[in-house]
């Protein structure tokens, strides 16, 4: 089985998301997109939801398309979230069913792979999927830059997690920036209300 790995905070969720899963599983021609919660990112603040919550709404987001799946890998580990334990984790629970695994990532990203964890046994585990971001030049280790595919054709939106917090606490509204199920999640559990809105 060829899969490709989709890892990030989800905080919350959005279509922008959705879209890449989508649009890099037929890029990529992936029979599986497994998305990766972050529990504790390394490399960012942290998450203003509880990984539970986080993965909860990445469960709602992605349920009905059959091609997505929800690892709970790193929701389940205590301590920060690292690309390869997460990878070598996958490998060893589907040992013998994953024939290729592909980790897809931002062209930001891509510039700081070499402050990633053992970051060229990442490469050994995987390949590349680069999404590029607007205004940023695709630059990166060498060898790692060997192992990428850019997805030049992907369709990119405007679409970001700050910008979904900054309109809940405004009292904006969300719709169709997010999967429904996960629009009527954060307002059952009021998420990201400011303590004072909170019921």
């Amino acid at each position: 089985m060829r899969v490709a790995v989709f890892g990030g905070t989800f905080d919350p969720i959005h279509v922008g998301h959705l879209i890449i899963a989508e649009q890099a599983r037929e890029l990529l021609s992936v029979e599986q997109v497994i998305f990766v919660t972050a529990s504790q990112p390394p490399h960012k603040r942290p998450a203003e939801c509880p990984p539970e919550q986080r993965l909860r709404m990445v469960e709602l987001a992605t349920q009905g398309n059959p091609y997505f799946q929800v690892s709970q890998v790193e929701t389940n580990r205590k301590g920060p979230s690292y690309t390869i334990d997460t990878l070598r984790q996958i490998l060893s629970d589907r040992s013998g069913e994953i024939d290729e695994m592909i980790l897809l990532i931002g062209g930001d990203s891509l510039r700081e792979f070499d402050m990633w964890k053992d970051w060229r046994e990442i490469i050994q585990l995987s390949s590349l999927a680069v999404v590029p971001r607007p205004g940023v030049d695709l630059a990166g280790p060498p060898d790692a830059l060997a192992r990428s595919r850019i997805l030049e054709d992907i369709v990119l939106t405007d679409i970001s997690s700050t910008t979904i917090r900054r309109r809940i606490r405004k009292g904006q509204s969300i719709r169709y920036l997010v999967h429904d199920a996960v629009s009527l999640y954060i307002e059952q559990e009021g998420l990201y209300l400011r303590e004072e809105e909170k019921p």
